[in-house]
């Protein structure tokens, strides 16, 4: 497995525990990206010869912040450093309301063979939501799901707490 932590948020929810920065507007993605790509060169070998990278896992932080161009050249950057070949999962997690803003990170995804979205929902209620500073609301929630299914993801899970 291979799992690579983008740690960008609009804002920090109550609950979370996981590292992250406040970096809404993209102005330090294209360096991580950089930074990213660095590494991976740095672990080419990491995986003994012949081993099989079977799940690929974008968390965060919150992965759909990254625009269609950075999402793409890490992937590219991991195909050319590792063998993903037998790739039996391809997860991204978003949030909804950056699903709700267009169709580029979805075509992104898809062009780029991700296979699950984990959308972090976190609540159906409106009053938990405004409690853990989610930006969304039940209605961007639900519309953010629907437009997935309508962009033929069928392997979809929702988080909740």
């Amino acid at each position: 497995m291979i799992y690579v932590h983008v740690p960008f948020c609009r804002s920090f929810c109550t609950y979370c525990g996981f590292y992250s920065e406040v970096c809404p507007s993209g102005a330090g993605h294209g360096r991580y990206v950089a930074a990213l790509r660095r590494e991976m060169a740095l672990r080419r070998d990491f995986f003994a010869v012949g081993e099989t990278i079977k799940t690929l896992y974008f968390g965060g932080g919150t992965p759909s912040l990254l625009s269609a161009v950075d999402f793409g050249a890490t992937v590219a950057a991991l195909r050319e450093t590792f063998d993903l070949s037998r790739l039996e999962e391809f997860t991204v997690e978003v949030n909804p309301e950056d699903i709700s803003r267009g169709t580029a990170p979805l075509e992104a995804y898809r062009a780029a063979g991700v296979n699950r979205i984990s959308m972090g929902v976190q609540s159906f209620c409106e009053r938990h939501l405004k409690w853990m500073n989610r930006r969304h609301n039940v209605s961007t929630a639900v519309g953010a799901f629907n437009k997935l299914r309508q962009a033929g993801f069928d392997n979809i899970s929702i988080d909740l707490i």
